[in-house]
């Protein structure tokens, strides 16, 4: 009886110890499970991209941006400390003790050349202005023609009226790309238009001759007249007809014609 109740005792012990012993972590989750935890990558790469470079502020005020030539296709290969390409100009004349001087109201021819061989990078365009000495922060934008360009007729006519109208004055004629600015480069510009500024020339208001007003030996445009811009041809015209020493021919002459009239 004592071994029954001893083999009872130690039956229930085992229970008891099984139920309070503790439980069996679970499984890990398979891979790809959503119950896996997420962990936090931190993003790698360099910024990439270029911003305009700005030139030194000119003495005309304002600054420029170097612009990225708009030509398609690759890159001719250039050197930046090469020459820059120059602009010759042709027309008007160089003439810097007496500058050419046009009436208002004709037209003007501009013309020019360019060292094709160290052009490298075509402008977009080619910018024609005119500078008054008088009033030399005001530009006039004579007219902007495609690169291959190498001469321009000007209608001055046409801005007589406008409300930016041109004024009698020597004028400073500036010729550029118009891509890059009237300025250009100031350094690594190789392979690029240079521009060209000091080409002078007048412009004035034709008047009727007055020996009293009109100076035609003059350079200062208000003491001119039409009748000096045309005096050149006039005086040919009557040295073709009439040559030294001939001057007897113009009275006989008339009194011919009269006399013939007068039959």
């Amino acid at each position: 009886m004592l071994v029954l109740f001893g083999s009872l005792l130690l039956f229930s012990s085992l229970v008891d110890g099984q139920s309070t012993s503790a439980s069996p972590p679970p499984p890990p989750p398979p891979p790809g499970s959503s119950n896996q935890p997420t962990a936090t990558v931190p993003a790698t790469g360099t910024a990439s991209g270029t911003a305009p470079v700005p030139v030194p502020t000119n003495t005309n005020g304002g600054n420029q941006t170097i612009p990225t030539p708009t030509q398609t296709g690759p890159r001719p290969t250039r050197d930046p400390s090469a020459p820059l390409a120059t602009i010759n100009v042709i027309s008007p004349p160089n003439r810097k003790d007496n500058p050419p001087l046009y009436a208002l109201g004709s037209n003007i021819l501009f013309s020019w050349t360019i060292d094709m061989t160290k052009l490298l990078l075509t402008p977009t365009n080619i910018t024609l202005d005119a500078i008054p000495q008088s009033r030399s922060k005001e530009v006039y934008t004579i007219g902007v023609v495609p690169p291959g360009t190498t001469n321009y007729t000007w209608t001055a006519a046409l801005q007589r009226n406008d409300s930016h109208p041109l004024i009698e004055d020597i004028y400073t004629f500036r010729i550029y790309d118009g891509q890059v600015g009237p300025y250009g480069y100031l350094t690594d510009g190789g392979g690029y238009l240079q521009s060209n500024v000091g080409i002078l020339f007048g412009l004035y208001y034709p008047r009727e001759y007055n020996n009293a007003t009109c100076d035609c030996t003059s350079n200062d445009v208000q003491q001119r007249c039409g009748t000096c811009e045309f005096s050149p041809v006039t005086n040919s015209a009557h040295g073709a007809l009439f040559p030294s020493g001939s001057a007897w021919v113009l009275p006989i002459a008339i009194a011919v014609i009269s006399a013939s009239l007068a039959l």
